[in-house]
């Protein structure tokens, strides 16, 4: 199919042009001895989490229980007998068959396949379908306007993964919070609150930004990021909780996540929370 044949109908707010190749790239971050934690990022901006079987040194390999090596591999959306459904394939990885990207909350879930979530925890990824929605879409997007697609997989850590000791995780500290800083939306210095408003003040503090919807009854348990967040509600009521305190963020409303504070939150009430996702730029 050629670019101009593209049908944007199937594929709303997603990939509005497209120049030949879509760019996907895992930055592996925490390593334990259960699992592999990273960030994917969709030509170059942020998309979500990914989690994967353990790091083991180089040549070393447990079946169905080892992440694939560092490197770059093509992608390519087929049917998956397993799965009964189509699914995106890593291609031509080595020593490695079958490697897919599908929704997965655990190192349980996956046999060297890629999981992805919007949330992450210890050796964990949250929300994992609508990441995996979403991210597929865009995906789809791409294939059907010819693109080619390449996923590269980075070991952020210098010297990762052959020197983590059995038993020894590498993991972030949790950071302990004597205070939440809330920011509220003020009418008189920031004027009309808008999402448009939100999304540029947050960016001038330097996040970068995602927004998601988050049905009624959406729970996050206690979990930690890799690196600073700002979560912001266009509408809706968010409960967060950080260390021995809570807030419930309505519109306008954001709170900063420091790197490794352990946090949870919930959507409060039968209205869904729309909320801006603002990750600290590098």
């Amino acid at each position: 199919m050629s670019k101009q044949a593209v049908d944007t109908r199937r594929f709303p707010n997603e990939v509005a042009e497209i120049n030949g190749t879509l760019e996907v790239e895992i930055r592996r971050e925490v390593y334990s001895g259960k699992s592999t934690i990273g960030r994917l990022f969709v030509n170059g901006e942020f998309e979500c989490y990914t989690l994967e079987d353990r790091a083991r040194a180089q040549g070393e390999k447990v079946a169905g229980s080892t992440c694939i090596p560092a490197g770059s591999y093509g992608v390519s959306i087929n049917y998956s007998r397993r799965f009964r459904r189509l699914l995106p394939q890593l291609l031509e990885v080595p020593s490695f068959e079958g490697i897919r990207i599908h929704p997965g909350n655990t190192e349980a879930d996956t046999e060297g396949c890629i999981l992805v979530g919007q949330t992450q925890g210890e050796d964990f990824v949250g929300n994992s379908r609508v990441a995996f929605r979403k991210l597929f879409a865009k995906l789809q997007a791409a294939e059907a306007a010819g693109a080619t697609i390449r996923l590269q997989v980075v070991d952020q850590r210098a010297g990762k993964p052959a020197d983590v000791p059995e038993g020894m995780p590498l993991k972030l500290e949790t950071v302990r919070i004597k205070s939440m800083q809330v920011e509220r939306w003020n009418p008189e210095r920031d004027g009309s609150f808008s999402e448009q408003g939100l999304r540029r003040k947050l960016e001038k503090l330097g996040y970068h930004v995602a927004r998601y919807t988050y049905a009624p009854g959406t729970v996050f348990p206690t979990h930690t990021h890799s690196e600073e967040k700002m979560d912001a509600v266009i509408s809706g009521r968010f409960r967060i909780r950080m260390g021995e305190e809570e807030t419930v963020l309505e519109a306008g409303d954001a709170v900063r996540v420091p790197r490794g504070a352990a946090h949870s939150a919930e959507v409060v009430g039968q209205e869904p929370v729309v909320s801006l996702d603002g990750v600290k730029a590098d």
